[in-house]
């Protein structure tokens, strides 16, 4: 006999049974919370391009993040470091209104049989400590956009006329 096809048992070969045909682990299409579609969106780094494979919900997110950088004195006065806590608030932002979603679509928030609260509701408030701390971190006062005075705009203005006045 074959020594792969032989098991030892108590010091004597016995021949292996053959292995049953029995079909994989069942797979199951969990998309009724968005996790998966959020997921694959977000795997891709830098930039907007997590954003636009979004589809519906890039436009609010988006709104939401113009909002934000606006509120911080606009895209021209926010540092690199700045603005990477700004695309992480916007995950962030993202996957809570995910979660929200999930939840208030839920028949009850207490699991019976247990007698406590689903895990995700303490997810979800885990979650939302993140983004305010991240939040706090980048300033809760509005930021006003630095407006030029009157000398250093008509300056502007002049030297851009020269400028094109050299050109031609």
């Amino acid at each position: 006999m074959q020594r792969n096809n032989l098991k030892r048992s108590a010091g004597r070969d016995l021949p292996r049974k053959p292995a049953r045909n029995r079909p994989g682990p069942k797979t199951y299409n969990y998309t009724r919370s968005g996790f998966y579609m959020l997921r694959d969106a977000l795997k891709t780094v830098g930039g907007d391009a997590w954003m636009e494979e979004l589809g519906d919900l890039a436009a609010p997110v988006k709104a939401w993040q113009d909002e934000l950088i606006e509120a911080l004195g606009g895209r021209d006065h926010i540092s690199p470091q700045r603005m990477a806590l700004v695309e992480m608030a916007t995950r962030e932002y993202l996957m809570l209104n995910s979660i929200d979603r999930f939840i208030l679509s839920m028949p009850s928030y207490v699991n019976k049989t247990k007698r406590s609260l689903f895990p995700i509701l303490h997810e979800r408030t885990r979650l939302a400590d993140s983004l305010a701390k991240r939040l706090q971190l980048l300033g809760l006062e509005r930021k006003e956009r630095r407006v030029p005075t009157l000398h250093e705009y008509l300056d502007a203005k002049h030297d851009e006329r020269n400028r094109e006045a050299q050109d031609q």
